[in-house]
């Protein structure tokens, strides 16, 4: 006999999955979670490949210097030049010998004063006028010369006059020099780890809870029936065949949707949206074991999660001490799973010493970079072990709250708090699944603001690659002749930049510029001192407020021709465009073409990284908006559960309130209240989090919470209670039509 237990309980769970109340409702949410989490396992593959393959496509392309002895066949160099902040590099390039060898990705040499584009700079927007910037076009960068598909390089071939502005040229012998020569992409991108971390924290904690709530939808039939069972002596290894028999089907489905889902990106080369990052097919074609085993885990971790989510009754192994149902019933939540029974006081304990943890992460750790990822660390065992702190709490609140309510004898509210008192887990997991959702999307908003402020603040930001002004550094070979003057944008005026008298920075330039942009024209050999509220802005722009030679007090004038002012004798030119803005492509196609071969470009709010910082960012903003899905779809398949238990809860009443304002007052009160009890938890939570933030020097500073962010969440949750109540009452009033009593 029991040789056939097994195939008794597998027939027996088989068909239940299509029996019973929420069937569908159950079929769909299991059917989303696996294949959320083979999306999730698709995307750490995905991420993984990317990087692989960039680093390997990287090295193959890096020049191998030539060293003492060797016979060079071309001289390279690179700078880098940028569009709208976000930085690209440009290589120069002149073979020495008829035989030298072709970077990967080029099919034959451009000649003297011709480029060529990667499809990224080829296709970009007209006004940035890439085809004309460096010279004329004479092709395409390959595929196997980026190191991703949308990768912005450029290849140039300087005329024998441009080559000779700069001293940076090195002799090489060919390619493969490995990273120490790395150029391009792979010298700005994050690493992989912290990517990682952060897909960790916003995309697969939020697959795990949905798959969390997904096991637990539409499952009280199933508990009414594993508890039958263990009362007929079915083994623990029995039930546990039965539960994984009627999710077979959703499951499978499931593992099949997310595959499907995953064969575009191993078919094209796809553009994830918004942060402008083409992902390559080919890497991912290579990743395909990986991409399975993904596949195999996501099928594991459902199977894991719908074993080891039941009510304790389901799970031991005794005889029940209440009928069935009311075990189904009572333990039908996620805070009734027997893991969390036997769990909840260390992870009380580690829930209260990671919000410690986070919020003394400057003070003990130094602050920086080190407190930041502390910080980190903490916030995400936080939002880990906070789901079973707010269980605890619901299960402490509920029976009092029935008690007052009962003393009271207020109907709607009495009803709720009952139901309550005996499905805790009905309130815990809509209250936990809301908490954490507004934790996620708190911490990444405040992540992107942080980034965002140390890059100088959003309004920086967004003028990144737009001004009225150009900061030009060039070599002391460097060509500011007629040719240069005459290739810039019209009403451009231009002065040089360096260091003067009692540490004030000098501006020269000639004096029908110079009056041009409101300054003196001193004698010759004389100087003039402007203080800073006298110059132009867009000349204090470039001068002092980004990064200027000297402090921000004022700036010495000077008449004179446009010479290099700097202590080694290279340019530092400032062009200013005769208005509001200044067409800074223009001014780079003149600077690259006739000043200079690797002269640098800048516009104030670019410098640096802090635009390339800032954008970085926007993956924080992604993955967090993707996690945000992700949970409000477990959200939405929970409050329908525990809209639809409600509904058969209290069928029986619905009669009594006529039209169904009763059963509509007890909804509110039994599904508005935990929506509202996470509003009020979500900011307090949102709020202590971002305070060590606010007051820990170099570690995170970050904007204060406006009120809009909050009110935006209240509306949202009163739209969410509004919804839920609705559903409810209707749903309760149209049961209450065909209910008829049933023994338990």
């Amino acid at each position: 006999m029991n040789g056939e237990r097994g195939g008794g309980t597998r027939r027996f769970g088989r068909p239940a999955g299509w029996a019973g109340e929420g069937t569908w409702t159950r079929f769909v949410a299991l059917l989303c979670a696996t294949a959320v989490l083979v999306l999730t396992g698709g995307a750490f593959v995905a991420t993984a490949a990317a990087y692989a393959g960039r680093e390997s496509r990287s090295d193959a392309r890096n020049p191998a210097i030539a060293a003492e002895g060797d016979h060079p066949t071309a001289l390279w160099t690179s700078h880098w030049d940028s569009y709208r902040g976000r930085q690209f590099a440009v290589v120069l390039i002149s073979p020495l010998t008829d035989d030298a060898p072709l970077p990967p990705g080029v099919a034959h040499w451009p000649g003297p004063g011709e480029v060529l584009l990667s499809p990224a700079l080829r296709d970009g927007p007209p006004e940035e006028d890439f085809a004309h910037r460096y010279g004329s076009v004479a092709g395409t960068v390959g595929p196997q010369g980026l190191a991703s598909p949308g990768e912005r390089l450029a290849y140039v071939r300087p005329t024998p006059e441009l080559a000779s502005t700069t001293k940076r040229w090195v002799g090489i012998t060919g390619y493969g020099g490995g990273s120490k020569a790395a150029f391009g992409d792979i010298r700005i991108v994050r690493p992989a780890g912290e990517l990682l971390a952060a897909m960790a924290v916003l995309l697969a904690l939020p697959a795990l809870v949905l798959a969390v709530v997904a096991a637990r939808t539409g499952a009280v039939p199933q508990d009414r029936r594993l508890a039958l069972l263990t009362v007929l002596g079915a083994r623990r290894r029995d039930r546990a065949r039965a539960v994984l028999a009627a999710a077979v089907r959703p499951v499978a489905a499931g593992a099949v949707t997310g595959a499907a889902l995953l064969l575009p990106f191993l078919a094209f080369d796809v553009e994830l949206p918004w942060i402008d990052y083409r992902l390559d097919a080919g890497d991912l074609r290579r990743a395909w074991p990986w991409l399975g085993a993904a596949t195999v885990l996501a099928l594991a971790l459902t199977g894991a999660v719908l074993l080891l989510v039941r009510p304790r009754s389901a799970v031991g192994a005794g005889r029940p001490t209440r009928s069935a149902g009311a075990a189904a019933g009572a333990g039908s939540g996620v805070a009734g799973a027997g893991v969390a029974g036997r769990l909840r006081t260390p992870v009380l304990g580690m829930c209260g010493g990671f919000l410690l943890l986070a919020w003394f992460a400057g003070p003990l750790f130094g602050g920086g970079r080190s407190s930041a990822q502390v910080f980190i660390v903490a916030t995400t065992g936080l939002l880990v072990t906070l789901p079973a702190a707010v269980s605890w709490g619901v299960s402490r609140t509920v029976g009092p709250l029935a008690a007052a309510a009962a003393r009271r004898s207020r109907g709607p509210a009495l009803i709720a708090a009952r139901t309550a008192a005996a499905h805790p887990g009905l309130v815990a997991g809509l209250t936990s699944a809301l908490v954490l959702c507004a934790g996620l999307l708190g911490q990444a908003r405040l992540l992107t603001d942080y980034t965002t402020m140390t890059s100088g603040g959003p309004a920086r930001v967004a003028a990144a690659g737009q001004g009225a002004a150009a900061i030009v550094q060039a070599s002391a070979a460097a060509r500011p002749d007629q040719r240069f003057l005459a290739a810039l944008p019209p009403g451009a005026h231009t002065v040089s930049v360096g260091s003067g008298p009692a540490g004030l920075p000098l501006v020269q330039a000639p004096c029908a510029e110079l009056t041009a942009l409101a300054l003196p024209c001193p004698a010759e050999d004389a100087s003039v001192t402007v203080p800073a509220g006298g110059l132009d802005r867009r000349l204090r722009e470039a001068v002092l407020d980004d990064g200027g030679s000297a402090g921000p007090t004022g700036v010495a004038v000077r008449t004179g021709a446009l010479t290099g002012l700097r202590d080694d004798g290279s340019y530092g030119l400032v062009v200013v465009g005769d208005g509001s803005r200044l067409d800074v492509p223009a001014v780079k196609a003149a600077v690259y073409r006739h000043l200079g071969a690797t002269a640098n470009v800048d516009v104030p709010g670019e410098r640096g990284q802090s635009a390339a910082n800032a954008h970085q960012a926007r993956w924080v903003t992604f993955l967090g908006g993707a996690g945000a899905l992700v949970l409000l779809l477990a959200i939405g398949f929970g409050a329908l559960a525990q809209a639809l238990r409600f509904a058969a809860a209290v069928a029986p009443l619905a009669p009594l309130g006529g039209d169904g304002r009763l059963v509509r007052s007890a909804a509110r009160h039994l599904l508005g209240l935990p929506v509202l009890t996470a509003v009020v938890l979500a900011t307090a939570l949102d709020t202590v989090l971002a305070l060590p933030r606010l007051q820990t020097p170099d570690m995170l500073a970050t904007p204060a919470r406006s009120l809009t962010d909050y009110g935006v969440l209240l509306a949202a949750a009163l739209l969410l209670t509004a919804t839920l109540t609705a559903t409810a009452g209707t749903a309760a009033t149209r049961l209450a039509g065909r209910w008829t009593p049933a023994g338990d």
